[in-house]
């Protein structure tokens, strides 16, 4: 039973931490992405930054089609960085995926080995007189609880391990970083809902709204017939409409997005707060062992219970990460 508890210590010990020659998730969001969709995005940058340096070089270039171009510039950079936000975002829950399974599984372990001794006492007792038959029945039902969940969570680590293996286009995956990277602060609200007009739809919209308004201006001529006129005035009108609804659908999914990181910055304070608290009371119950006064079984059940909150804290810091990567996803900070 002694050499059980020693592998429920150790079992907890490795939970969140790192493993020697690891992978971190920075690491690889700092290689070169090759995703089919940043060189396809990339093509359209280059081939729309071609084509409005071809019409800018043209003196015969009528004004509206110069104005296209640079609509499809914006438009087409805002999609590059698109492609490369969503692909971090990919690529994390991705990794966080495979880590928390590798830790899920860790936990699983620490499980089995504290429902092991518990079943062993349970016996224990029993043969001494002061337990029951149904204490053991009881545990042995949690015995195989146990190993039944580390089964099904091994399966699930292969899976995700997989799954992370195809998206690098790597033939191994080394072990992974479990530490989750820092992020920078939430911007506020203003500088949320001023970022979201970045997006590439809105840009799309903006642009639509500055050509009809050229071409009602080049309409505003005695020669320009009045159905024309007509015509470019109600273009006009369908393009600040859409642009409008653009700006509206966009601000809403970033508040929404601001909501969400917001919330789970909360989380994960209170799941700090409550390890924290957690790892207190272990400290207080492991010197009460060595004083005699609360049991080594006990210690190994908060010891247990420290392995589960650890586990949720992760979670929670994954949670605050990719809100994070999503709410720059919603309002891109910076156009390039």
């Amino acid at each position: 039973m002694r050499r059980i508890g020693w592998l429920l210590i150790l079992g907890l010990a490795n939970l969140g931490t790192l493993a020697q020659g690891s992978l971190s998730l920075v690491a690889l969001l700092a290689r070169p992405q090759q995703a089919l969709n940043l060189q396809l995005a990339q093509a359209n940058v280059d081939a729309a930054e071609e084509i409005l340096s071809q019409l800018r070089a043209d003196p015969t270039t009528l004004k509206a089609d110069l104005l296209i171009a640079q609509s499809s510039v914006a438009e087409a950079q805002a999609n590059l960085i698109q492609a490369r936000l969503q692909n971090q975002v990919n690529l994390a829950q991705a990794v966080f995926n495979v880590v928390a399974a590798d830790q899920r599984k860790d936990l699983d372990q620490a499980r089995l080995a504290q429902a092991q001794v518990e079943l062993g006492v349970a016996r224990e007792r029993v043969r001494l007189g002061s337990g029951t038959n149904l204490a053991v029945e009881q545990a042995q039902a949690a015995l195989t609880q146990a190993q039944q969940d580390l089964r099904v969570d091994e399966v699930q680590l292969g899976v995700q391990r997989e799954l992370l293996r195809n998206l690098l286009g790597l033939r191994e995956l080394p072990a992974l970083d479990a530490q989750v990277p820092a992020t920078a602060p939430i911007p506020n609200l203003n500088a949320i809902r001023a970022a979201s007009l970045r997006v590439p739809a809105v840009l799309k919209a903006l642009g639509t709204v500055e050509v009809a308004k050229l071409k009602l201006d080049q309409s505003q001529t005695e020669s320009t017939p009045l159905n024309q006129r007509s015509a470019a005035r109600q273009a006009l009108l369908s393009a600040q409409l859409e642009y409008q609804f653009q700006v509206q659908t966009a601000r809403q999914t970033a508040e929404q997005a601001y909501i969400r990181a917001l919330s789970t910055q909360a989380a994960l304070e209170a799941a700090r707060a409550a390890l924290n608290a957690q790892e207190a009371a272990l400290k207080t119950a492991q010197s009460q062992e060595r004083a005699g006064t609360v049991s080594r079984l006990q210690v190994q059940a908060l010891m247990l219970g420290v392995g589960q909150t650890r586990f949720a804290a992760l979670q929670a810091q994954q949670a605050a990460y990719l809100a994070r990567l999503q709410l720059e996803l919603t309002a891109p900070q910076e156009v390039k």
